[in-house]
């Protein structure tokens, strides 16, 4: 009987990774499933090895090993009276579902018997700990990439590369230096010409041209498109060229139709000497509808109302034309007029789709055109490099999973899995997902629990291939809706069936109980999330996301409390904007006080960014004062640029702080100063390298400041044109010998520990970590592709933007991070600034869109549609494409905010832009402070609209105020148990062994002792050895040598040296 696939939808703060380690306990401690025909049951100590729980990240795995290994340890080792909520559920669980001895009847024997199994289990995964299946998913596919190697033709050993961008850069390169260096690449060099001449003629800069493949080569290792791009890679260069001849063709000829219509209107307007002057409304009336033929090519132009009554009710005159001979004038265009209004109007529906259409597909045909190309270097190069690229595992795989015999894969796995458990299951991509569900199809098919724990609000990762529709729809029970996106028949046919076996199994759970945020916070975000999904009246994603029964429970205490002011936590929505008064703004009363901010005149004011650093700041102080610890203080930024301003204002307000910043090695002093030297050692004339190399010694060795005369003589030493010598006699002069010509033949990591000891930086600016992982870095560099400087160099530059070192733990300091980094943890305040992304898409999001054959304007466009994201979009066959994609853009800014809302746990800021008054083309209403229902209130474009109107929904909006609280709950601080103080063990020094002489050594030994003779003499000794064990009495020494002799022990030659040294011992009178 097939067990269930349990998917879990589970709310932030709700115990996620709590319920997957209760769930690994019971499925390793109960009976192995399924059944024993025989109706024997036995516990299994080794069952643990059919378990495979999935993550996606290396920290979830590693935290939740912990929890299961300590758990395990928990129920094996405490005493039997030590209370354990944990071991109480597993052990009440498993009694329930019949998975303990029947004749165990009370719940201390329950427990004491899943202790005395965790005892065995537990010896198990420590003598086996490498079938503790806890893993990511990119480890497992990488285990099933290994396993079928031959079968996707990759060489028995390669490596992962994990930098993709590095391999798609090369493959740009060798693209376009294949323009003049094959003669075989001429159609690609007219491709080329072709496409710089059109950004020329269109006035557009065609030396982007390698960024732009760069940037549009990325969806060759993008999830979301790797089908779409199959498909592209269908058709060749050549055909590319002839379908954007065939529709500048079509296009013309479209423009020269309506160009027609509207000469065949004029004409006859000139032939009757009608001027729009003589016809109703002038130029906005028929008269400018007839004659601007462009005007008709614009989707959104249609006729006006103007135009329409015209038409309709035989209105031609304006109010000038009076008399008989004018109307006549005017009667005799009426007819070419209205034959004018008809063609276009019969035009505009007949072939102003295609048309659109078309001319949204040409800019991105030549992209297209050269997909194939870029695709096959890519592979040229993981060839030759031999590297897997790691974006190419799960397309690798997925023919090979989907299309295979399960047992056969798991065959090649040597191992197989009864149940799986895959955590954060919203953020799994398509690909991913299809190439577990044979496995999890199998699981349930014979009779093994598998489960999936994901929650739909917190998909924030569609643009890395995260697919949030695939959790909805299981947990909704609506598979069909999830085979029927594969673009392929061949893929949606087996989707179908494996979805068909599953469908029966479904079974939705929710946790919703919220363990983590106060009362006042939980109620908030039910409240706020409610009124969006009733504002967007459209959105079929987010009324489902935010369906009814979203909401999060407290424990033991509703949110609607009759004095709402009781409740626990603090939730503030605080509003500024460009040109707010340059005040201290006092957080206790929500006002402005009279007093100026320093370095600020009186009357001054502060731009947007500023006002909102100023605010967070003051927040922060506040939080202090109340007894909070700068650790429990967490900034949460939309993107990394407004996270490096905050970080910025508040160090140089003295702040401690851990952010993505302050954690990069390139904001690190200490190794900007190790590379400019690097630097001046490569290229000695290389001035910006110098200047900044002795700027940085005076600043971090010497600690000194900047001083006019001193500027003045480095920048005479940096200028030295002639050599590099004035530099280095300069650091020998401050007492730092470079030793250059020796220097800068050592290899990478002997080079950094050379100068990192010749400048002494280890604890310069206590940024010790930063140097070790940059010694990190030069040895793996070094061992990968060797000790090229300059090419250390290149990869520095490439890569310094994502090279950063671990959060040091124990650091009273403020958190300043993203949102998407911020997933998963939890702080005790949380300030939101600029809480005013937009909801809409950017101007250049791209949309992969699907065409039908009936739907293509020409039968030779391929099945894919790459364009721009417009509203003209709403006008073509990709209508329902585009709204689904405007609709998954809106979705990914309400799951970040729904993600930044639910870290507190006692104090919520939200910091954003006070709205501007909406025009009256949009619809909305004025900003007023009366109570509006969400669904009056139109679609929301960016989140300060939305937070505006969730005041206006409750009717507390006023467009002066500042601070809007709305929970004060309790601001003292918040009974915590004591951290214990850890201790620090500072290094100071840094060991290292002077290699060269090590090395240099062993050539001197070998100029004194002669090696190879010792070696002769040590082999004569062993063999004289033997013989005097083989000796009874000196006068057996002639047998003895005839024997080793004929034995082959000894040879000839070897014979007299044997025969005299073993006289010489005879004749020893020690012997005698």
């Amino acid at each position: 009987m097939p067990a269930p696939f349990r998917i879990y939808s589970a709310s932030a703060g709700s115990g996620k990774t709590y319920q997957l380690t209760k769930e690994y306990l019971k499925l390793a401690l109960g009976y192995p499933q399924p059944a024993d025909p025989t109706g024997e049951r036995s516990f299994n100590p080794s069952y643990f090895k059919n378990i495979l729980a999935i993550t996606f990240t290396n920290d979830a795995a590693g935290e939740m090993k912990e929890r299961i290994v300590g758990a395990l340890r928990r129920f094996a080792q405490d005493a039997d009276d030590k209370p354990d909520a944990l071991l109480t559920e597993v052990a009440a669980e498993l009694a329930q579902e019949q998975q303990l001895p029947p004749q165990l009847r009370t719940a201390a024997e329950w427990q004491r018997e899943v202790r005395r199994r965790a005892q065995a289990t537990f010896r198990l995964v420590l003598y086996h700990y490498a079938d503790f299946g806890v893993s990511t998913i990119d480890s497992f596919v990488q285990r099933i990439v290994l396993a079928f190697t031959r079968e996707l033709g990759l060489p028995a050993s390669f490596e992962v590369e994990l930098d993709t961008d590095s391999v798609l850069r090369s493959a740009v390169a060798g693209l376009l230096d294949k323009v003049n260096r094959d003669p075989q690449s001429k159609l690609l060099s007219e491709t080329l010409a072709d496409y710089a001449l059109g950004q020329a003629e269109q006035g557009r800069n065609w030396n982007k041209l390698p960024d732009e493949l760069l940037d549009f080569g990325r969806n060759l290792f993008n999830e979301s498109v790797h089908e779409a791009v199959a498909q592209l890679g269908q058709k060749t260069m050549a055909d590319f060229r002839a379908l954007d001849q065939e529709i500048r063709t079509r296009v013309a000829d479209t423009e020269a139709q309506f160009r027609a219509v509207a000469e065949g209107a004029q004409a006859a307007l000139d032939a009757a000497g009608v001027t729009a002057a003589d016809l109703a409304r002038g130029d906005t009336g028929i008269f400018g509808y007839a004659t601007k033929w462009e005007k008709r090519l614009e989707p959104d132009a249609r006729a006006n109302s103007y135009v329409l009554t015209t038409v309709a009710d035989d209105k031609w005159y304006s109010t000038k034309v009076k008399s008989a001979a004018d109307k006549s004038r005017v009667d005799a265009v009426v007819p070419a007029l209205r034959q004018a209004f008809l063609d276009f109007e019969e035009l505009r529906e007949t072939t102003l789709p295609g048309y659109v259409l078309l001319r949204a597909l040409q800019p991105f045909l030549f992209h297209a055109s050269l997909l194939s190309e870029l695709n096959k270097l890519v592979e040229t190069i993981s060839r030759e490099r031999n590297v897997v690229l790691i974006s190419e595992f799960n397309r690798r795989i997925a023919a090979i999973v989907l299309t295979e015999p399960v047992p056969f894969i798991y065959e090649r796995l040597g191992e197989k899995y009864r149940h799986l458990l895959i955590d954060e299951f919203q953020d799994t991509s398509v690909l991913q997902w299809n190439n577990l569900l044979p496995l999890v199809e199998n699981a349930v098919a014979n009779g093994g629990l598998s489960l999936a724990v994901g929650d739909a609000k917190q998909a924030i990762y569609r643009w890395r291939g995260g697919e949030l529709e695939q959790i909805l729809r299981l947990y909704q029970g609506d598979t069909d809706v999830l085979a029927a996106r594969a673009r392929e028949a061949e893929m949606r046919q087996l989707l179908e069936g494996r979805y068909y076996t599953l469908q029966s199994t479904l079974e939705p759970r929710s946790l919703a109980v919220n363990y983590r945020s106060e009362p006042a916070i939980i109620g908030f975000n039910n409240d706020f999330f409610t009124y969006v999904r009733e504002r967007s009246v459209e959105g079929e994603l987010v009324a489902g996301i935010f369906a009814e029964g979203f909401q999060q429970e407290v424990p033991k205490t509703p949110f609607l409390a009759p004095d709402a002011a009781a409740l626990a936590g603090h939730v503030e929505l605080l509003f500024t904007h460009k040109d707010a008064p340059a005040q201290r703004y006092d957080p206790t009363t929500g006002q402005y006080l009279p007093e100026t901010l320093p370095g600020y005149p009186a009357e001054a004011t502060l731009d947007y960014n500023e006002s909102t650093c100023y605010l967070a700041l003051q927040l922060i102080e506040q939080a202090l004062a109340d007894g909070h610890h700068l650790r429990e203080v967490a900034i949460l930024c939309r993107t990394r640029g407004q996270s490096r301003l905050l970080a910025k204002f508040l160090k140089e307000r003295g702040f401690p702080i851990i952010s993505a910043d302050s954690l990069a090695l390139q904001f690190a002093e200490v190794v900007n100063l190790l590379v400019a030297i690097m630097r001046v050692l490569h290229q000695s004339a290389d001035t910006l390298a110098r200047a900044e190399a002795l700027l940085l010694v005076d600043k971090v060795v010497r600690r000194l400041p900047p001083t006019p005369a001193r500027a003045r003589h480095i920048a005479e030493v940096a200028n030295d044109k002639e050599t590099g010598q004035p530099f280095f006699d300069e650091l020998r002069h401050l007492g730092f010998d470079v030793d250059e010509h020796k220097t800068g033949n050592l290899g990478l990591y002997e080079l950094t520990e050379k100068l990192i000891g010749t400048f002494g930086l280890l604890g310069a600016n206590a940024e010790s970590d930063y140097l070790f992982r940059f010694l990190d870095l030069t040895l793996e560099f070094s061992l990968k592709y060797g000790n090229n400087l300059g090419g250390f160099l290149t990869h520095w530059d490439e890569r310094k933007g994502v090279l950063s070192i671990n959060a040091p733990g124990g650091t009273d300091a403020i958190t300043i991070t993203t949102v998407h980094k911020a997933k998963g943890l939890a702080y005790g305040i949380v300030i939101v600034p600029f809480a005013d992304w937009t909801l809409v898409p950017r101007v250049d999001t791209m949309l992969w869109g699907r065409l039908e054959a009936a739907e293509k304007p020409l039968a030779g466009l391929p099945d894919v549609a790459v364009v721009r994201l417009n509203k003209t979009l709403a006008y073509t066959p990709l209508a329902d494409q585009d709204t689904e994609e405007r609709e998954k853009t809106l979705l990914d800014g309400l799951n970040t905010l729904y993600v930044a809302f639910t870290r507190p746990r006692h104090r919520l800021y939200i910091l954003s832009k006070s709205p501007a008054e909406p025009r009256k083309t949009t619809g909305e209403l004025p900003l007023t402070a009366t109570a509006e229902p969400a669904a009056a209130q139109g679609p929301a474009r960016d989140v300060a609209d939305l937070l505006a109107g969730y005041l206006r929904h409750l009717g507390r909006w006023q467009e002066a105020t500042i601070s809007f609280v709305l929970n004060a709950g309790n601001l003292s601080k918040p009974k915590t148990e004591s951290q214990k103080p850890k201790t620090n063990f500072p290094l100071t020094n840094l060991a290292s062994t002077n290699w060269p002489e090590r090395l240099r050594l062993r050539r001197h030994a070998t100029a004194v002792f002669d090696f190879d003779e010792q070696e002769k003499l040590g082999e004569l000794n062993r063999k004289l050895h033997y013989a005097l064990r083989r000796l009874l009495s000196a006068a057996e020494l002639p047998r003895v040598l005839k024997q080793l002799l004929a034995e082959g022990f000894i040879n000839q030659q070897e014979r007299p040296a044997i025969e005299a040294g073993l006289t010489a011992l005879l004749a020893d009178p020690r012997l005698a």
